[in-house]
């Protein structure tokens, strides 16, 4: 997709290519065709466009006719939620458990294929497993502040500083347990 996005800048068909096969994306799901990977689809091509403002949209729509299908495809508009400030929008699709057991497995198994592998860059991994871990943390535990459901946010908060004890996070999960959102990442 970056590739395609690079040649619309020299050739504009390409890019008018592009918007138009994520419009038919769009228009397939509001005539009730939805898939989890067709909406993934959607929403990188959004991304990489820089409309972010599309995601949300459908996502709004989705949540209107077809909340089933909203909550299929939550955890991939998330990021584009948050960035509109939907925060009440994503409070009535948060797992908070299913959430962060994937969080928390995804980070112990990024650390330990970096204590397995001497071969990979353990510093970028090691950065990269860090910085999703928190980020997507904060952003949970903010989003439950914010929508009233602050035991749920406390109980994650000290399950994720139980899993890495590290002092700059915990002042990140202070701030969101304050329901200070953070800025969305990468």
């Amino acid at each position: 997709l970056s590739a395609w996005v690079e040649l619309g800048k020299s050739y504009p068909p390409a890019l008018e290519k592009l918007r138009s096969t994520r419009d038919e994306t769009s228009k397939t799901f509001r005539e009730g065709k939805a898939s989890r990977d067709l909406f993934h689809d959607f929403e990188s091509i959004n991304d990489r466009l820089g409309e972010t403002a599309k995601t949300k949209e459908l996502f709004l729509w989705l949540d209107t006719h077809n909340p089933n299908a909203a909550k299929l495809v939550f955890d991939i508009a998330e990021p584009a939620l948050v960035k509109a400030k939907e925060y009440r929008l994503c409070g009535k699709y948060l797992d908070p458990n299913g959430s962060f057991r994937r969080m928390r497995d995804s980070y112990r198994y990024d650390k330990q294929r970096i204590s397995k592998n001497p071969k990979i860059g353990k510093d970028m991994l090691r950065e990269y497993a860090e910085n999703s871990f928190s980020h997507k943390t904060t952003t949970l535990v903010a989003l439950l502040t914010v929508n009233e459901r602050k035991d749920e946010a406390a109980l994650i908060a000290a399950e994720a500083a139980s899993e890495w004890d590290d002092p700059m996070f915990k002042t990140r999960l202070e701030k969101a347990k304050n329901g200070e959102v953070p800025v969305p990442w990468p």
